[in-house]
């Protein structure tokens, strides 16, 4: 992840070229701090500080790539309620990003993780209903299906277990994946 740009620069003095790096702006500066804390396996730390750069410099081209790391720092670190925060920023900001797809199934985990199952719901069903062909499609279907049991619709939670439990007869690879 880290990276030094160098420009090199003709001038007229005696050994014709020069080599100059260009200035660090504030948010090049917090990420590379970030990513060396990551590095150097400081997760929590690496996580406050990619958020920190996305909610500071919101138009910062790392600002996508921040809020992804920072959500799934902080997700692994068991930190689900900033997790869900960083991921719900991305999909509002980034509704085509290219780490939709996972933001919504980890929101919906965070979500979960911490008992509040309606919400899991919505960041599920948003999930299932923008990425229908997911990779994560079975294991949001699961989830879902608790969280409708958690919330008193066992009915509904058991027919969504039975579909699914339907389509990994079909596809029983769902169970020996890595």
């Amino acid at each position: 992840m880290k990276f030094l740009l160098m420009v090199v620069v003709a001038s007229s003095g005696n050994d014709g070229l020069s080599i100059v790096a260009p200035p660090i702006t504030p948010d090049e500066e917090l990420y590379l701090k970030a990513t060396e804390l990551y590095e150097s396996g400081n997760d929590s730390l690496a996580a406050e500080m990619f958020f920190k750069l996305a909610v500071n410099f919101p138009s910062s081209k790392r600002a996508q790539d921040a809020l992804y790391y920072a959500g799934t720092l902080f997700y692994k670190e068991k930190m689900f309620g900033p997790a869900a925060s960083a991921f719900k920023i991305y999909a509002e900001r980034f509704p085509d990003g290219k780490q939709l797809n996972e933001v919504l199934y980890w929101t919906g985990m965070c979500y979960f993780s911490i008992q509040e199952y309606q919400k899991a719901l919505e960041a599920f069903t948003e999930e299932l209903d923008r990425f229908p062909n997911s990779e994560f499609r079975l294991d949001a279907m699961r989830f879902m299906a608790i969280c409708y049991i958690m919330l008193g619709e066992t009915d509904r939670g058991n027919e969504i277990l039975r579909k699914v439990s339907e389509e990994v007869r079909e596809a029983p690879e769902y169970w020996f994946r890595e």
